[in-house]
């Protein structure tokens, strides 16, 4: 049989500890409503290879009843060098995207780290942050255009299709030239004077046979 002393205690140790941990949710849920947030479930990651670059996209939420601007920012992980940035405005009590465009030149994976800060206002992320950082990982395909055989294939396309309309044209056999409009002018004026002159003796003859016949 239970105890009531060991009761009591269960009882009281509860009475305590209820409040206490309702105070604390109640106190992150007020801290949550009144700083920003980095929806790390917004993470869109684009498409890339080694000749297109491609977008990260996230969204900052905004908790606080004033405008802020906020930065954010791309590094490997474990690593501080910027690989790109980009600054945008967030409107009171809303939303917005920061997108960085990035290009790698290297195929395989890339372990990254996405940042965000502001002057105008700190980040809460289960706890009170002048900044904040989510990593994740993004995969760079190989671009066909990247690599230097495809253009020497298509270099040697090109060429071999050149040679085979080169001996088409060659092979083809040569039409005849065509007559112009002014050689065919000159062709008719020519047998017009041709008839005339066969005409004329013809003339001739009768005007000497009849004074031939007068003569008689």
């Amino acid at each position: 049989m239970i105890n009531k002393r060991t009761v009591l205690s269960v009882i009281l140790i509860a009475a305590i500890a209820i409040p206490v941990m309702s105070v604390f949710y109640v106190e992150e849920a007020e801290a949550a409503s009144t700083y920003l947030e980095m929806d790390t479930g917004s993470l869109d990651i684009g498409s890339f290879d080694t000749r297109n670059a491609g977008d990260v996209k996230i969204t900052i939420k905004n908790n606080t009843e004033n405008e802020v601007s906020v930065r954010v920012w791309m590094t490997y992980q474990n690593k501080t060098d910027v690989i790109e940035e980009t600054t945008i405005t967030v409107p009171a009590e809303d939303k917005a995207v920061a997108v960085l465009n990035v290009k790698f030149d290297n195929q395989g994976a890339k372990n990254l780290t996405i940042w965000a800060e502001s002057e105008d206002a700190s980040f809460y992320d289960g706890s009170i942050k002048s900044s904040v950082g989510h990593n994740f990982t993004l995969e760079v395909s190989q671009s066909i255009w990247s690599n230097a055989t495809t253009y020497i294939a298509i270099v040697a396309i090109v060429i071999i299709i050149a040679v085979a309309i080169y001996i088409k044209h060659r092979s083809a056999p040569k039409a005849e030239p065509g007559i112009t409009f002014t050689e065919l002018e000159e062709q008719r004026k020519s047998q017009r004077k041709g008839v005339e002159s066969s005409k004329a003796p013809s003339a001739e003859r009768k005007k000497y046979e009849g004074g031939k016949r007068k003569n008689r």
